[in-house]
């Protein structure tokens, strides 16, 4: 059954089943909060709602997670009872070079954790490869800033809006910035450490290569207020310093 995937000894049923409902995730603390997919994504479809809030304004409208030339497959997902710590079950599609699988579904589990704390979200990345050769594969990370505070997204229209600043791609990272109508700049800071191979102002790559039965794992923290940083320690954000 198509609908149905075994990952190690457990049994999961697929986003793309009819079984699987859809629904997105939010948590809270104090005045930040995010609205991510089933996924763990911020993603601008659906009502546009997803994304992670600081004080009524938006300051991440995109965050996904991409897996070679495709997505990974969610096996499942859920928030504990106090909205504060969101788990996700993810493996990998099949994987193609040239018409022929190198990657079979279901080799690896990609397990995500997110949890929002003093106007930062932290994310652990977790991949294991449960198949018995080796796996090379490009992961990346696209990303947007809109800035817009929560009336615009839920639909007001503004006359005018502030100003999207130049993006600004530095050797350790991304600086993502707009300068409100209140005169006020805000960024959201990305730093990626290590050094990753391939930054760009929407996006990053990174190669993660496994034996049989390794495993590997990143951070990731996301914050907000009116300065943020994301820190990708093999992926993290943290609050800029002003």
């Amino acid at each position: 059954m198509d609908e149905i995937i075994r990952v190690r000894d457990q049994f999961y049923i697929l986003a793309t089943s009819p079984l699987a409902d859809d629904r997105t995730w939010v948590l809270k603390h104090d005045d930040m909060f995010a609205v991510f997919d089933r996924y763990g994504d911020i993603q601008p479809i659906g009502l546009g709602e997803q994304g992670i809030y600081y004080e009524g304004t938006r300051f991440l409208s995109r965050l996904e997670l991409g897996l070679g030339e495709s997505h990974p497959l969610l096996l499942g997902s859920t928030v504990n009872d106090d909205n504060s710590l969101l788990a996700v079950d993810l493996t990998n599609p099949d994987i193609y070079i040239g018409g022929n699988v190198i990657i079979p579904r279901g080799t690896l589990h990609i397990f995500r954790s997110k949890f929002l704390w003093h106007g930062v979200c932290y994310e652990r990345l977790r991949i294991i490869n449960h198949g018995l050769s080796p796996v090379e594969i490009v992961f990346s990370l696209s990303f947007e800033a809109d800035f817009r505070d929560i009336f615009e997204v839920r639909g007001i229209k503004r006359e005018y809006r502030g100003q999207k600043l130049k993006d600004t791609v530095e050797e350790k990272g991304v600086v993502l910035q707009y300068r409100g109508l209140d005169n006020v700049i805000r960024r959201t800071r990305l730093e990626f450490s290590p050094l990753l191979k391939e930054i760009s102002a929407s996006q990053i790559r990174f190669d993660v290569c496994l034996g049989p039965k390794e495993e590997t794992m990143f951070f990731l923290p996301y914050p907000v207020k009116s300065n943020i940083k994301f820190l990708v320690a093999s992926l993290m954000t943290v609050p800029l310093e002003n």
